[in-house]
This record gives structure tokens, C-alpha cells and sequence, in this order.
């Protein structure tokens, strides 16, 4: 395949000005490969101290220091399917069932429950306010109590008509939630103030871009960037991209259903995809950025990959 039918295949359209295409494939270098969970890496998280956290359908946490696993953490009934962190460093799980999970070092602090539905998604405000997204439509608001106390639901977002599969804190503090049915909510002090339309199928994955904008992917196998209310342009891929991570110089990094990874540039007046990694085996399912500013993917085929 020539770089034209690089361009064509890849399909970028753009809403408000005219791009000028480009497309550059450079193999990204595999560093490490963590091998270890039975089942599909499903989360990953990292410590302030630079270990790195992953969560599994196989309903295992694994902590990693220097590629290996130090701690192993058990506690949960049904597969692992999100994993948050607060400021004080505590991990917060998430299973499929609905529970979460409160961890300190290996020990678990507090478990909580209380949505209609499975719970999909987590997301810590900067001042520690805890949302997640379930099955019934609603999002919850949790608050810690005083002096570093237990949990508590403190209020129900409703607005929703379909699942609530992906949250997002943008710069600003505003809350973002992305649905089964394709909508894009946004809230600000606990009320949906705008709703973004342009999927129509499920989002698979949301990111706040270093400018401050919106980025989505969806089902429809496209990556839309928004910038308020507007979607400014639209990527089109041959596959699903299921998660999304800005690399430390700003870069746009997405996962693809068929696992692959690529790296994009989005300039005011080009797009540029910078690196291709491909040595996962199946559906990327998380993407990280270590301290060290190494990507990290974890995949549906049970691994953990390296990249620089």
C-alpha cells in the first residue's frame, strides 16, 4: 500500500478548515512485555511512585515494579473493568458487579455498592469527588468523609437514557460522560449543561487533549475532537479505536480493535500519524503514560507492552 492509499484508507475529514494530509509510519520499539494475568488487561494505572497498576477480567489486580510483579491483589467476584487513583495515592477498582473497591497498599479499606446496574467507569475530580457511570443510565457522585473518613453517595446524575460507559474530568473542572446510545453529556456543578452529538453508536473511549479540547472514540470507528459545543474534525479508521491517551508532548496515542496502536499529530493545519506499534494480538483495551514518559497498553490478549 502506497502513502495515497495510506491517506484514503485512514479518511480524515475536517469540519472548519482544510487539512493537508500526511501520513508517516515509523515502527514504535517494544521495550518490556508483562506477562502475568490470565485474561484480558482490561485497566492500568500508575502510582505516584512510578509503579504501574493493572486490572484484569481474570478479577486480579497486579502491582509492577521494574517488570515485575511485587503485589498481588484479590478481593473482587466478577472481572475488573476500571481503576481510578486519589490524590492520597489510594487505588479505587471497579468489577463489572457494580463494586468498588477502596485500596490501601494491599489492603482493602471500604467496599462500595450501591447502583442499579453494572458500574463501567470511574473518575476523580481535583478535589477528590469520586463519579461513576452505570448500566441503569445514572452517574453517582461520592464523597469521603471528614478527616479521611468512609465514602458515601451523596447524589444521582440523571440524564442519560443509555449506559454510561466512559467518564472524563475536563481542565476546567466540568465532568463528561459518554453513553451507549453515542451521547456525549457535559456537566458543571452536577447539572448537564450541553450534549455533544455526533456518535450514534457507543463511545469506547474519551481524553482531554493538552489544549484543553474534547477528544471521543466510537464504535462508528471514528475519533472526534470538540472544542466547546463544536466538533471540529473527524478521524475515520477501518477499525474501532477502544482507548485513547495524550502522549506527554501532546500527541493524540489511540488503540485499535485489531491491536494496533498508533500516534497522531493534530496541527492547525495537518494530521501526521508519527508511530505505529503492532505486537499486541487482540483488542487494546488501556493505554498509560509512565513516569519515564513510556507508553503502556494493555490488551485483551492477557499482556502488558512497553513501548518508547
Amino acid at each position: 500500500m502506497n502513502a495515497l492509499q495510506h491517506i484514503c484508507a485512514f479518511g480524515i475529514h475536517l469540519d472548519v478548515a482544510k487539512i493537508i494530509y500526511q501520513y508517516c509510519e515509523f515502527a514504535g520499539v517494544l521495550r518490556n512485555k508483562l506477562g502475568g494475568h490470565t485474561n484480558a488487561v482490561l485497566s492500568l494505572a500508575v502510582f505516584p511512585n512510578g509503579d504501574l497498576c493493572s486490572a484484569s477480567s481474570d478479577r486480579t489486580i497486579k502491582i509492577w515494579r521494574d517488570v515485575k510483579c511485587i503485589k498481588k491483589l484479590i478481593g473482587h467476584e466478577h472481572a475488573l473493568v476500571n481503576l481510578a487513583m486519589s490524590s492520597d495515592a489510594n487505588l479505587y477498582s471497579l468489577s463489572f458487579d457494580g463494586i468498588i473497591k477502596v485500596w490501601r497498599d494491599v489492603t482493602c479499606m471500604q467496599t462500595l455498592k450501591s447502583h442499579g446496574g453494572w458500574l463501567y467507569c470511574l473518575a476523580f475530580t481535583s478535589d477528590d469527588i469520586l463519579y461513576s457511570g452505570s448500566s441503569d443510565g445514572t452517574i453517582k457522585k461520592w464523597k469521603r468523609g471528614e478527616y479521611g473518613g468512609n465514602w458515601a453517595s451523596v447524589q444521582h446524575l440523571q440524564g442519560h437514557t443509555n449506559e454510561v460507559l466512559h467518564l472524563v474530568v475536563l481542565q476546567n473542572g466540568d465532568l463528561c460522560s459518554g453513553s451507549y446510545g453515542g451521547e456525549i453529556k457535559i456537566w458543571r456543578n452536577d447539572v448537564c449543561i450541553t450534549t455533544l452529538v455526533g456518535h450514534f453508536v457507543p463511545i469506547t473511549a474519551l481524553v482531554v487533549l493538552s489544549n484543553g479540547n474534547l477528544c471521543s472514540g466510537s464504535y462508528d470507528k471514528k475519533i472526534k475532537i470538540w472544542q466547546d459545543e463544536k466538533c471540529l474534525f473527524t478521524f475515520e479508521n477501518e477499525v474501532v479505536a477502544y482507548a485513547l491517551v495524550i502522549m506527554p508532548n501532546g500527541d493524540l496515542c489511540s488503540g485499535y480493535s485489531n491491536g494496533t496502536i498508533k500516534v497522531f499529530r493534530i496541527e492547525s493545519a495537518s494530521v501526521k500519524c508519527m508511530h505505529i506499534f503492532k505486537e499486541h494480538n487482540s483488542t487494546i483495551t488501556a493505554l498509560r503514560i509512565l513516569q519515564d514518559g513510556c507508553l503502556c497498553s494493555g490488551s485483551r490478549d492477557g499482556t502488558i507492552k512497553i513501548w518508547e
